[in-house]
């Protein structure tokens, strides 16, 4: 309930918007050089991926970020301040 914590909330709702469309174009495309692939994909077993949607593959992927590591795929522009890197 503290203000100065709710502030970015819009912001980062808009961050997880931006990554999951990126992530979903990624996959979807496919490219392989995408974080998803590399970071995610890569390691898992074909049962996985046959038995998950993309949208679900990539919910997934940002489910198991760090918060440093989301911010860190996200335009600097749209980063919180206090949160920059």
């Amino acid at each position: 309930t503290n203000p100065k914590i709710k502030k970015p909330t819009p912001k980062i709702e808009k961050l997880f918007e931006i990554l999951f469309e990126r992530f979903l174009e990624d996959l979807c495309r496919p490219d392989h050089d995408s974080p998803i692939y590399v970071r995610f994909i890569s390691g898992m077993s074909e049962q996985y991926l046959e038995s998950h949607r993309p949208a679900e593959i990539v919910r997934d992927f940002i489910a198991g970020m760090t918060d440093q590591y989301f911010l860190n795929q996200a335009p600097e522009s749209m980063r919180p301040g206090f949160m920059h890197l």
